[in-house]
């Protein structure tokens, strides 16, 4: 009964992500751009970027991609641009011509391409049908929410999510984000499988299928070859290998650490980013922060001790959205806060703490690695030498880490009957930050983009 139950929260957001959709057209969530071109190159057969003289890394897309994209690139460009019926007719025209040009796409290059097989699938497929490409788009955003929810689903079969697991799969960011054909909603769907298959690994006697083993092994491969901060999630199957002394787990990690190593080091060799524009080279910056740590102790402690980037940091984590160019006003980030906390405080009076400190060290050792990471690689690629604080960090990069810590709160109910009313109150929290956030997506993303029209 309760593995069913928790596939009710996959229907729900599969119902509001069609909903939300229809208030979101075409190319705005960040870098949206470079991410279905990058989906477009797999389905032709291209593992890798290649790069032109002159020019960043990227690949040939085909010109009727191209003209298709472009009628959405000013909502980038002008945040007061607002698309039309009539725009949207003539966008719907274009068409596959075969002739290609070259594109460049570099901040895709470090991502390990396996993570756009839904959307190459979906282009693959429109191409060979002969779709229209405004077809193929729709198809796109469809098999890539779908592949996302089959692969929750698989995790909430395994490990029945707390309300806190669900209540980040609600935030008005995340929500956005899994209604746009990008790479952020399947890679928060397998780090939770993965920590659904750890916890079950981690807390049941017998001994792991090789099956499961591997399909571990490949989703943190998957998760952390296009998100670097997630690389400290090999530290679950050596943890796994050391208390069940199982050897394969210890293996797997080995091997996990030498690919992601190994695949991220090929990407910056083979990865040529123009946009950067460092005064100093990374190779030097970085050499100077590792002969000098307690420089980027000070740079880090600058940059969360300063209040406006923090206030940014967690307004862009519950939802900044657009090309971060649609804020939410001050009451309603509040509010969304207060259910936040709220929901927290909820579950941990009615779900038993996780009782094994080794399990508890463990994911706060991978959520405080990431969060340095995080930070410590914008420095190095991103942040103009020397540093105050460190630029380009986002609240929406604290998703995966907050999803870590929130696993924590997926254990067995409390069985006291007196916690009775405090779960009829977290479920309510959790069904009041959903439809709130629902709402507010559809109704922001309305305004931004469509005000036009309704005027």
């Amino acid at each position: 009964m309760e593995k069913a139950l928790s596939l009710f929260p996959i229907f729900l957001l599969f119902v509001a992500t069609l909903y939300m959709g229809t208030a979101l057209p075409p190319f705005v969530s960040p870098d949206e751009f470079d991410h279905i071109e990058r989906a477009y190159l797999l389905a032709q057969g291209q593992f890798l970027l290649e790069t032109k003289d002159g020019f960043s890394s990227g690949g040939a897309v085909d010109k009727g991609l191209l003209e298709y994209m472009g009628y959405f690139t000013d909502l980038r460009l002008d945040p007061e641009a607002r698309i039309s019926a009539s725009v949207l007719d003539e966008a719907a025209r274009s068409a596959w011509t075969g002739e290609k040009t070259y594109e460049t796409l570099p901040g895709t290059g470090y991502y390990f391409p396996v993570i756009y097989l839904p959307q190459a699938t979906a282009i693959w497929i429109g191409q060979t049908l002969d779709l229209s490409i405004a077809s193929t788009y729709q198809l796109v955003r469809l098999v890539t929410l779908g592949t996302g929810l089959f692969i929750l689903g698989m995790a909430f079969q395994i490990v029945a999510p707390s309300s806190v697991v669900l209540a980040l799969f609600s935030l008005p960011m995340m929500l956005f984000q899994t209604a746009l054909p990008t790479i952020d909603f399947v890679t928060m769907a397998l780090l939770a499988l993965t920590l659904s298959q750890f916890l079950r690994f981690a807390t049941v006697d017998t001994r792991a299928s090789s099956a499961s083993v591997l399909l571990f092994g490949a989703c943190i491969v998957v998760i952390a070859g296009c998100r670097l901060h997630m690389a400290p999630l090999v530290l679950l199957p050596m943890f796994l290998g050391l208390k069940s002394r199982d050897a394969r787990f210890v293996v797997l990690s080995v091997v996990l650490s030498v690919f992601i190593v190994a695949w991220n080091g090929m990407a910056v060799l083979n990865t040529v980013d123009l946009r950067i524009t460092q005064n100093v080279p990374p190779a030097e910056i970085l050499k100077f922060y590792i002969s000098d740590p307690f420089a980027f102790v000070r740079v880090l402690w600058t940059t969360l001790t300063t209040g406006p980037i923090l206030l940014h940091y967690w307004y862009s984590f519950l939802g900044k959205l657009g090309w971060l160019d649609i804020t939410l006003n001050v009451s309603q980030y509040r509010f969304l806060g207060f259910l936040l906390v709220g929901i927290v405080l909820t579950t941990l009076l009615t779900k038993e703490r996780q009782r094994n400190p080794a399990i508890v060290l463990t994911f706060f050792a991978v959520a405080i690695s990431a969060v340095i990471i995080v930070f410590f690689s914008l420095l190095v690629s991103w942040t103009p030498h020397p540093a105050a604080f460190v630029h380009g960090v986002q609240g929406r990069y604290f998703l995966p880490i907050a999803l870590i810590l929130a696993y924590l709160t997926s254990a067995t109910p409390r069985p006291s009957e007196a916690s009775i009313l405090i779960r009829s109150a977290d479920t309510a929290l959790l069904a009041t930050l959903f439809a709130f956030s629902v709402l507010l997506v559809t109704k922001a993303s309305q305004a931004r983009y469509f005000e036009a029209v309704v005027q």
